[in-house]
């Protein structure tokens, strides 16, 4: 797997979650190509803006996947509104792609469920930061097809191909 072996993932996690989502991610990562991991964990998602532009600037990540979890709490999803406004900003800034997996804990009923969606989402954004890394037309083949991430793919508007 030669493709990536030049680029450097950064993953930016928190210690607030109650899953290791940056580890899953990191393990995404190496089982999908060659691609160097640089991890920074801070205590929640409100430090990811900083950390994600850090890895960007200080620690030459190409591109970052950003996980973190909220709880059910609507301040908490407030604040995670800003943390994802704030990850935008750095993307724009640095032109860098930085690719969120957030999810929140009331997303699903018991841990089974939300460990489901978790790594659903996680998984789907960091082979989608992979395939970035590949090329900008990587992803081509998806669209149109209502893919998502962390849910149920919604398919196709029409029946047949477009």
């Amino acid at each position: 797997m030669p493709d990536l072996e030049s680029k450097i993932i950064g993953v930016t996690d928190t210690t607030w979650a109650e899953y290791d989502m940056g580890q899953f991610a990191m393990n995404t990562i190496n089982e999908n190509c060659n691609a160097d991991v640089e991890r920074y964990t801070v205590p929640g998602y409100n430090e990811q803006p900083v950390a994600a532009k850090r890895l960007i600037t200080e620690h030459d990540c190409d591109i970052v996947v950003a996980v973190g979890m909220a709880s059910p709490y609507s301040h908490n999803k407030d604040f995670l509104h800003t943390a994802s406004k704030g990850l935008q900003e750095v993307a724009l800034e640095t032109n860098t792609h930085i690719l969120e997996a957030y999810v929140a804990i009331d997303e699903a009923k018991g841990p089974e469920g939300l460990v489901d969606i978790v790594e659903d989402r996680v998984m789907a954004h960091t082979e989608n930061a992979i395939s970035l890394l590949r090329g900008k037309t990587e992803l081509c083949p998806k669209v149109g097809k209502g893919v998502r991430q962390g849910s149920s793919n919604e398919g196709l508007l029409i029946d047949g191909d477009q």
